[in-house]
């Protein structure tokens, strides 16, 4: 009985590291606001860096770890093709450019910062399947404000595009 008293919270110990080391839900959210001065959708994506990282491992033949200032460029360069295919607006079925801006890398989260060359208003169809590739379950939320509108979107695995209709 002495031993489990013993026991016992080491295997607590183990179990809360554990846990704060993993996550049981993958989500990320981007803000997105239009600059009308430079006619471009400016936006700031925050994922898990443990995430990011599982992700671009899988689709590359490198074991890239985001903190590691030597691996910055290959990580940019993965990065910038990766948001290009993933993060995609359309207008009238015409490809809108991003344009990867950087990163700024976190212990735990890492935010994405790119634009994306876009008019003021009219119909446009936004497809975000970030990390759909490697976390089937992962919920992607943008909030946007354009021309001082602002609304928010969710996207899964279900519903990977919407819709957008801009004042």
């Amino acid at each position: 009985m002495k031993s489990i008293a013993i026991y016992l919270p080491l295997f607590a110990l183990a179990l809360l590291l554990q846990s704060a080391t993993r996550h049981e839900y993958y989500v990320s959210v981007a803000t997105a606001e239009y600059n009308p001065k430079d006619g471009v959708l400016e936006v700031g994506l925050k994922v898990f860096t443990d995430d990011l990282e599982r992700t671009i491992n899988q689709n590359t033949a490198q074991q890239l770890k985001l903190s590691d200032a030597k691996q910055s460029a290959a990580a940019d360069d993965f990065l910038a093709e990766y948001l290009e295919q993933r993060f995609v607006l359309t207008k009238a079925g015409k490809l809108l450019e991003l344009i990867y801006v950087g990163k700024e890398v976190g212990l735990d989260e890492t935010w994405l910062y790119f634009q994306i060359a876009m008019p003021a208003s009219g119909t446009l169809w936004m497809k975000h399947t970030v990390l759909f590739d490697v976390f089937p379950s992962q919920v992607n939320i943008v909030h946007f404000e354009v021309n001082g509108k602002k609304q928010s979107q969710y996207f899964t695995l279900d519903k990977p595009q919407i819709e957008l209709t801009l004042p």
